[in-house]
Protein backbone atom coordinates (compact mmCIF):
# COMPACT_ATOMS: atom_id res chain seq x y z
CA UNK A 1 0.00 0.00 0.00
CA UNK A 2 2.91 2.06 0.94
CA UNK A 3 4.21 1.96 -2.69
CA UNK A 4 0.81 2.72 -4.65
CA UNK A 5 0.79 5.77 -2.35
CA UNK A 6 4.15 6.93 -3.13
CA UNK A 7 3.75 6.00 -6.96
CA UNK A 8 0.19 7.73 -7.10
CA UNK A 9 1.56 10.99 -7.20
CA UNK A 10 3.35 10.43 -10.80
CA UNK A 11 0.21 7.88 -11.86
CA UNK A 12 -2.99 9.36 -9.97
CA UNK A 13 -5.48 6.63 -11.27
CA UNK A 14 -3.45 4.03 -8.45
CA UNK A 15 -5.81 5.18 -6.07
CA UNK A 16 -9.06 5.54 -7.20
CA UNK A 17 -10.98 8.47 -5.82
CA UNK A 18 -8.05 9.39 -3.78
CA UNK A 19 -5.37 11.55 -4.04
CA UNK A 20 -2.39 10.25 -1.97
CA UNK A 21 -0.36 13.62 -0.94
CA UNK A 22 -0.71 17.49 -0.93
CA UNK A 23 1.87 19.75 -1.66
CA UNK A 24 3.04 22.69 0.20
CA UNK A 25 5.24 24.97 -2.05
CA UNK A 26 8.02 22.76 -3.18
CA UNK A 27 7.37 20.63 -0.48
CA UNK A 28 5.54 16.77 -0.44
CA UNK A 29 3.69 16.17 2.34
CA UNK A 30 1.97 12.19 2.31
CA UNK A 31 -1.38 11.43 3.65
CA UNK A 32 -2.45 9.14 5.82
CA UNK A 33 -4.68 5.92 5.21
CA UNK A 34 -8.49 6.80 4.57
CA UNK A 35 -11.00 4.53 3.44
CA UNK A 36 -10.01 4.85 -0.17
CA UNK A 37 -6.62 3.56 0.31
CA UNK A 38 -7.68 0.59 2.73
CA UNK A 39 -9.98 -0.69 0.06
CA UNK A 40 -6.43 -0.45 -1.45
CA UNK A 41 -5.38 -2.70 0.93
CA UNK A 42 -7.79 -5.52 0.73
CA UNK A 43 -7.15 -5.54 -3.05
CA UNK A 44 -4.02 -6.14 -2.47
CA UNK A 45 -4.09 -8.55 0.44
CA UNK A 46 -6.36 -10.60 -2.14
CA UNK A 47 -4.42 -10.42 -5.05
CA UNK A 48 -0.98 -11.16 -3.21
CA UNK A 49 -2.15 -14.27 -1.27
CA UNK A 50 -2.04 -12.89 2.09
CA UNK A 51 -2.90 -14.55 4.80
CA UNK A 52 -2.08 -15.25 8.85
CA UNK A 53 1.34 -16.07 8.17
CA UNK A 54 1.76 -13.01 6.11
CA UNK A 55 3.09 -12.36 2.03
CA UNK A 56 5.25 -14.53 0.16
CA UNK A 57 7.93 -12.71 -2.02
CA UNK A 58 6.15 -14.42 -5.02
CA UNK A 59 2.73 -13.63 -4.25
CA UNK A 60 3.98 -9.74 -3.55
CA UNK A 61 5.34 -9.75 -6.73
CA UNK A 62 2.24 -11.42 -8.46
CA UNK A 63 0.15 -9.14 -6.52
CA UNK A 64 1.74 -5.48 -7.25
CA UNK A 65 2.21 -6.93 -10.63
CA UNK A 66 -1.08 -7.47 -11.41
CA UNK A 67 -2.58 -4.18 -9.58
CA UNK A 68 -0.71 -1.77 -10.96
CA UNK A 69 -1.27 -3.64 -14.83
CA UNK A 70 -4.95 -3.53 -13.83
CA UNK A 71 -4.95 0.24 -13.54
CA UNK A 72 -3.12 0.48 -16.49
CA UNK A 73 0.13 0.94 -15.20
CA UNK A 74 3.28 -1.01 -15.81
CA UNK A 75 5.18 -2.45 -12.85
CA UNK A 76 8.99 -3.13 -12.36
CA UNK A 77 11.42 -4.64 -9.88
CA UNK A 78 15.24 -4.50 -9.90
CA UNK A 79 16.96 -7.29 -7.06
CA UNK A 80 19.17 -5.52 -4.64
CA UNK A 81 20.68 -8.36 -3.84
CA UNK A 82 24.12 -10.34 -4.65
CA UNK A 83 24.51 -13.66 -4.28
CA UNK A 84 21.41 -13.85 -2.02
CA UNK A 85 22.78 -11.20 0.01
CA UNK A 86 21.41 -7.63 0.72
CA UNK A 87 23.66 -5.13 -1.18
CA UNK A 88 24.16 -2.02 0.31
CA UNK A 89 25.49 -0.23 -2.33
CA UNK A 90 22.33 -1.44 -4.56
CA UNK A 91 20.19 0.17 -2.28
CA UNK A 92 21.61 3.86 -2.05
CA UNK A 93 22.00 3.52 -6.02
CA UNK A 94 18.44 2.98 -5.92
CA UNK A 95 17.43 5.47 -2.97
CA UNK A 96 19.25 7.75 -4.60
CA UNK A 97 17.77 7.36 -7.96
CA UNK A 98 14.34 7.86 -6.12
CA UNK A 99 13.16 3.93 -6.28
CA UNK A 100 11.89 2.85 -2.81
CA UNK A 101 12.99 -0.51 -1.82
CA UNK A 102 10.75 -3.19 -0.29
CA UNK A 103 12.55 -4.85 2.00
CA UNK A 104 11.35 -8.61 3.22
CA UNK A 105 12.86 -9.36 6.72
CA UNK A 106 13.14 -12.35 8.60
CA UNK A 107 13.59 -10.56 11.94
CA UNK A 108 14.48 -6.93 12.50
CA UNK A 109 15.40 -4.14 14.78
CA UNK A 110 13.23 -0.68 14.80
CA UNK A 111 15.15 2.18 16.39
CA UNK A 112 12.12 4.33 18.41
CA UNK A 113 14.02 7.05 18.94
CA UNK A 114 16.56 7.36 16.36
CA UNK A 115 19.24 8.87 18.60
CA UNK A 116 19.85 11.05 21.99
CA UNK A 117 22.63 12.58 22.24
CA UNK A 118 24.55 14.16 25.35
CA UNK A 119 28.59 15.13 25.35
CA UNK A 120 30.24 11.76 25.13
CA UNK A 121 27.65 9.54 24.85
CA UNK A 122 24.80 8.32 22.50
CA UNK A 123 21.96 6.43 23.68
CA UNK A 124 19.73 4.77 20.32
CA UNK A 125 16.54 3.19 21.71
CA UNK A 126 15.26 0.21 19.91
CA UNK A 127 12.98 -2.61 19.79
CA UNK A 128 13.74 -5.89 17.81
CA UNK A 129 11.44 -8.78 16.49
CA UNK A 130 11.82 -12.32 15.23
CA UNK A 131 8.91 -11.83 13.40
CA UNK A 132 9.19 -11.46 9.57
CA UNK A 133 8.12 -7.99 8.26
CA UNK A 134 8.20 -5.55 4.69
CA UNK A 135 9.17 -2.22 4.70
CA UNK A 136 9.63 0.11 2.41
CA UNK A 137 13.25 1.43 2.39
CA UNK A 138 13.49 5.09 0.74
CA UNK A 139 17.18 6.17 2.56
CA UNK A 140 19.76 5.70 4.82
CA UNK A 141 22.24 6.43 7.55
CA UNK A 142 25.36 5.39 9.38
CA UNK A 143 26.99 6.16 12.37
CA UNK A 144 30.63 5.52 13.08
CA UNK A 145 31.69 4.70 16.88
CA UNK A 146 35.64 5.53 17.59
CA UNK A 147 37.48 5.35 20.71
CA UNK A 148 39.45 7.41 22.58
CA UNK A 149 42.67 7.68 20.67
CA UNK A 150 40.55 8.19 17.04
CA UNK A 151 40.17 4.63 16.39
CA UNK A 152 37.00 3.01 15.00
CA UNK A 153 35.30 0.94 17.05
CA UNK A 154 32.13 -0.29 14.94
CA UNK A 155 29.71 1.43 12.16
CA UNK A 156 26.29 1.02 12.32
CA UNK A 157 24.10 1.62 9.31
CA UNK A 158 20.41 2.05 9.43
CA UNK A 159 17.92 1.48 6.69
CA UNK A 160 15.50 4.77 6.64
CA UNK A 161 12.04 2.98 6.18
CA UNK A 162 8.00 3.40 5.58
CA UNK A 163 7.25 0.42 8.29
CA UNK A 164 3.62 0.44 8.41
CA UNK A 165 3.35 0.62 11.65
CA UNK A 166 1.28 3.23 13.48
CA UNK A 167 3.41 3.68 16.18
CA UNK A 168 6.97 4.38 14.34
CA UNK A 169 5.99 5.34 10.21
CA UNK A 170 9.15 6.47 9.12
CA UNK A 171 11.90 5.09 10.97
CA UNK A 172 15.21 3.47 10.68
CA UNK A 173 15.91 -0.44 10.68
CA UNK A 174 19.38 -1.31 12.15
CA UNK A 175 20.87 -3.62 9.89
CA UNK A 176 24.52 -4.66 11.69
CA UNK A 177 23.50 -8.17 13.03
CA UNK A 178 20.32 -7.39 14.64
CA UNK A 179 18.18 -7.77 11.23
CA UNK A 180 18.02 -10.24 8.24
CA UNK A 181 17.00 -9.23 4.97
CA UNK A 182 15.67 -12.12 2.70
CA UNK A 183 15.20 -10.40 -0.01
CA UNK A 184 15.07 -6.85 -1.68
CA UNK A 185 14.02 -5.28 -4.83
CA UNK A 186 13.38 -1.42 -5.87
CA UNK A 187 10.12 -0.62 -7.42
CA UNK A 188 9.07 0.95 -10.44
CA UNK A 189 5.77 2.05 -11.34
CA UNK A 190 5.17 4.33 -14.69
Amino acid sequence: GILIGYYDKQCEDLIPNFKSYNTLGDYVVWKTTNAAAAEVIKELNILMGTNSEGTTFSGFQAGMNGYVQSHGYTYSSTSVMTNGLFDFSKYVQAVKSNKPVSIFFNYYSRLSNVLTETIGTDIITSYSSSSSHVAIGCGYKQHTYYDANGKVLTTRTYLKVASGFVTSGICYFNINNYSKIDNAVAITIS
